[in-house]
């Protein structure tokens, strides 16, 4: 069926052997041609009586080609010529009073011609008004996200401020540190988020001061514990506050410094050594086997000088 969908004429033997392909196709399309011969003359621009530019204007399908045939043909299917003649001619008067009423006084009856410039207007009145929709909905959802967010700005505001008070009675904090976390994660997740809404917005939306995720909420006051007396760490990392700046605790005094060593005692005799002894204390002279030097006793001795 498409093979006919052309706006140019074929030859005469391609356009009848389209036809008995189609008629050896199935009993669809061999009743259709037998009961309705003019469906087949829609398909094909060749056969049919309507102008290239309504032609082309039909939807690019088989149905669309047919439809647009039918509404110029709807009045002489299967009648005769005096029977058509006759609604014809009715139904030209009846297109001619409605183009005036609409020339003179500008209202359009219910019964508009189906022609090419009205289906065309319909689609482009169709589309404005489908993306002008869409706009309005993604204006609503961004405005919408924008005040969620503010919402949690406000919460994690006030939460922080019962959190200070909370470190300086020591007291009171576990609950409201819990749903600062969440709120910081709830944050995070919808100001990420805010980029892909305000790409699909009109930009008519008015952003508020909202501040960035790590910016949400303040430094908090490091609680006094027992290891204070020990030198803390210059970055305090927590999960409630982002890398927050704490000034070291002072430094422990220093430790005295150890007493001197006691000098060691040899209780037992050095080993052998002849010359140049390192320490005075040392008595040489008990170890047996010694020999004063150039002493003319022991078996290294020397003989006397004449």
């Amino acid at each position: 069926m498409m093979s006919l969908a052309s706006a140019d004429a074929l030859p005469a033997h391609v356009y009848e052997k389209i036809l008995f392909i189609i008629r050896n196709s199935g009993k669809k399309g061999k009743d259709k041609e037998a009961g309705e011969g003019w469906p087949m003359a829609a398909i094909y621009w060749g056969k049919s009586f309507m102008p290239l530019f309504v032609w082309k204007a039909a939807p690019s399908a088989s149905n669309g080609n047919e439809q647009a045939h039918r509404n110029i043909n709807r009045d002489g299917i299967k009648l005769s010529i005096l029977a058509g003649a006759m609604i014809g001619y009715h139904l030209d008067f009846r297109v001619m009073s409605m183009l005036e009423v609409g020339e003179l006084l500008g209202i359009d009856t219910n019964d508009q011609a189906a022609t090419h410039f009205r289906r065309s207007g319909r689609a482009l009145h169709r589309s404005v008004t489908i993306q002008k929709r869409n706009n309005l909905a993604n204006d609503k959802e961004l405005e919408k996200s924008y005040q969620q967010l503010e919402k949690l700005q406000q919460e994690a505001s006030q939460l922080s401020q019962k959190l200070k008070r909370g470190f300086e009675g020591g007291s009171g904090i576990e609950h409201a540190s819990k749903r600062l976390k969440n709120i910081q994660s709830e944050y995070s997740e919808g100001f990420a988020a805010l980029k892909s809404l305000q790409d699909k917005s009109t930009g008519r939306v008015l952003m508020p001061a909202l501040a960035a995720p790590h910016h949400l909420i303040q430094p908090l006051p490091r609680a006094s514990t027992i290891t204070d007396q020990f030198a803390a760490p210059s970055v305090y990392h927590s999960h409630y506050t982002h890398s927050t700046y704490i000034p070291p605790a002072p430094a422990p005094a220093p430790a005295p410094a150890p007493a001197p060593a006691p000098v060691r005692s040899f209780s037992t005799p050095a080993p052998p050594y002849f010359r140049d002894l390192p320490h005075q204390s040392v008595n040489i002279t008990s170890y047996p086997g010694y020999y004063p030097p150039y002493s003319h006793t022991g078996p290294f001795s020397y003989p006397p000088s004449r």
